[in-house]
């Protein structure tokens, strides 16, 4: 028997961005009036410098473009050209049928950028050095974007252990209907300072 493909078409979803130093402030949420389990990829690991991960709420892909930051709660797949074993999957947070999910969080400056596929080809152009966000920029906008998919059939959902309310979830992952993107933009009312990234020799490693 086939299962029925879920239709999240009817979410609703909204974002709002503030300036107010030292950090931009994102503000979202999400309405799921249907009847179908909802996860949000709103957990991308940040790995410290012990190697240790957590999973924060600011915990995001970022990037810039021109003038632009670009902050995605969402899989990133990899540049075309570029091989990768494995797309990484953000961990995600739970909306059940009629419910919703709403929060707020900080980039603090100067926003680093973190993206890995970008690092990794930057990496790749300048063997032997590492690459950091070293170099100091300003963005006068923002686009934020959100990645949703239903829960159902084969995807499965499991807690991560020390994280309340946070889950892994194991492919496959579903296409449209059963998968949205969302995303909002807005010119930020003051410039935002980043910090982008620059190959370095490993001597000038700022630990």
């Amino acid at each position: 028997m086939t299962t029925a493909i879920p239709d999240l078409s009817g979410l609703r979803f909204g974002a709002a961005f503030s300036v107010a130093p030292p950090a931009l402030k994102i503000r979202y949420h999400v309405e799921n009036p249907t009847p179908h389990l909802v996860a949000l990829f709103s957990r991308v690991p940040v790995v410290q410098p012990d190697q240790s991960v957590r999973l924060p709420s600011e915990g995001s892909y970022i990037e810039t473009s021109g003038d632009r930051l670009i902050v995605r709660k969402n899989i990133v797949p990899p540049p075309r050209g570029m091989q990768a074993a494995e797309t990484p999957l953000p961990c995600v947070v739970r909306v059940e049928p009629n419910g919703k999910f709403a929060e707020e969080f900080d980039l603090t400056f100067p926003v680093q950028v973190h993206q890995p596929f970008l690092q990794a080809i930057i990496g790749r152009d300048h063997p032997g050095m590492d690459v950091l966000p070293v170099t100091p920029g300003l963005v006068s906008s923002v686009t934020f974007e959100l990645g949703a998919i239903a829960v159902f059939g084969a995807t499965k959902l499991f807690p991560v252990p020390g994280h309340a309310g946070v889950f892994r979830v194991t492919p496959p992952i579903p296409r449209p209907p059963a998968r949205r993107d969302f995303t909002a933009s807005a010119h930020l009312n003051q410039p935002v300072p980043v910090l982008l990234y620059r190959a370095v020799e490993r001597s000038q490693r700022q630990d």
